[in-house]
């Protein structure tokens, strides 16, 4: 997991649209987001939460258990101004 403050939300938006190049933003819990899955076998959910940027991955295997995560986090960093 990494979280960054990009310190407003438009900023938020455009580092991780750079990030994903080509990759069309899905959606999350009503949030922009990245979903890929890697050759690897790994999960990685990149979400625009407001000024933030939260990045998660894990196994695949963990996919219901990331998505919880995710879900709790989104909740408190909506909380924050």
């Amino acid at each position: 997991m990494k979280l960054v403050d990009y310190t407003g939300l438009e900023q938020a938006r455009q580092f991780m649209a750079g990030e994903h190049a080509g990759q069309a933003a899905g959606v999350f819990a009503n949030l922009p987001a990245y979903v890929s899955e890697s050759q690897f076998g790994f999960l990685h959910l990149d979400i625009v939460v407001g000024r933030f940027g939260l990045y998660l991955s894990g196994p695949l295997g963990a996919r219901e258990a990331i998505e919880r995560l995710a879900q709790a986090l989104i909740g408190t960093l909506q909380e924050v101004r």
